[in-house]
């Protein structure tokens, strides 16, 4: 289990990474996602890599807590809306 500094850290670098991912247009957010993690990795390495997909994580759960919260209504139902509204994208894309 990570320090609250390295915690803090990875959350930082999750936080990053959904901006980058949010601030490029939608058919150039893998890459700019891509790039970002490259950078990570040059500065970190795989460890690095590592700690952001697990800041990613608590960041989405984090969130995902929020909207449900807001929604009133539980996390698997938001889950299941989520997976969804992937899957609807997927259908529609293709």
């Amino acid at each position: 289990m990570p320090n609250g500094n390295a915690e803090a850290e990875r959350r930082q670098i999750a936080i990053s990474l959904l901006a980058a991912w949010r601030e490029a247009r939608e058919d150039g957010r893998d890459d700019v996602v891509a790039q970002r993690l490259a950078a990570v990795a040059a500065e970190g390495g795989l460890t690095a890599v590592e700690q952001a997909a697990l800041g990613r994580t608590d960041v989405a759960g984090m969130l995902l807590e929020l909207y449900a919260d807001c929604a009133g209504t539980s996390l698997d139902a938001v889950l299941e809306e989520a997976a969804a509204a992937l899957r609807d994208s997927d259908d529609s894309s293709g």
